[in-house]
């Protein structure tokens, strides 16, 4: 099936080469992080896309799946201002039917900044669109756009579907994890998140490897020790 939606951008001002897939639409919006990467293609956001159709359905998160390609280096002192030529470039989507999150090199600051520099607020959007379905959403009370797109909350939301997957896998195994050692590959969003429940239950993350280095201690690591690595984009 072919996506609902891609398109690739160029802005010549900031150098700036963007890829967008809505891969499909369920009930007008379709939700995906975006991935800044120097070689970040748009067959990968296509597929990327797709995976995330597939995920939203499996967990009955009902939304649509996309993602978003910026190429360019996360770590870059133009960073800021490729996210805000994104920003520009897709206003009309983000107004209108595509949800955006963190993905490798992209901070839920990161997220929020572009929403701050289009003055939209997201919340705003899913409330609309439910409305004209006939439903209706509240945020609970005392929460707002900042809770939402918290570093917490992010990385939560990015690791809990991996955590169901492990907890279930445990379980066929007859593994308790609360005894278990982990080593993680990778330490961004989802590592992160998946390191903050694995913790939370009791197991002790003994390794995390990046695609160049490994760190190993037998005792384990603690989560303040382990963020230290996102700050530095998952780089070890």
């Amino acid at each position: 099936m072919n996506p609902y939606y891609e398109v690739e951008w160029y802005d010549r001002e900031t150098n700036t080469r963007v890829f967008i897939v809505i891969d499909q639409l369920m009930g007008g919006l379709a939700a995906g992080g975006i991935r800044m990467s120097p070689t970040v293609t748009m067959e990968d956001i296509r597929t990327l896309a797709h995976l995330m159709t597939k995920k939203n359905s499996v967990m009955g998160i009902p939304l649509g799946g996309a993602k978003v390609g910026i190429v360019g280096d996360p770590g870059g002192a133009d960073k800021e201002e490729k996210l805000r030529a994104f920003g520009r470039m897709a206003e009309s989507l983000l107004k209108t039917k595509l949800l955006i999150g963190e993905d490798m090199g992209i901070s839920s600051q990161n997220v929020k900044s572009i929403y701050e520099s289009i003055s939209f607020n997201p919340i705003e959007l899913v409330v609309q669109i439910r409305q004209q379905q006939g439903l209706q959403i509240q945020m609970p009370e005392g929460k707002n756009i900042d809770d939402l797109l918290s570093e917490t909350f992010m990385d939560y939301l990015a690791g809990f579907g991996l955590m169901e997957a492990m907890e279930e896998a445990a379980h066929l195994i007859n593994l308790d994890l609360e005894q278990a050692q982990v080593g993680l590959q990778g330490f961004g969003t989802v590592g992160s998140g998946i390191a903050m429940l694995l913790l939370e239950k009791g197991s002790t993350i003994t390794a995390v490897s990046d695609a160049h280095r490994c760190m190993y201690r037998q005792t384990g690591f603690s989560l303040p020790e382990l963020q230290v690595l996102k700050e530095h984009g998952g780089v070890i």
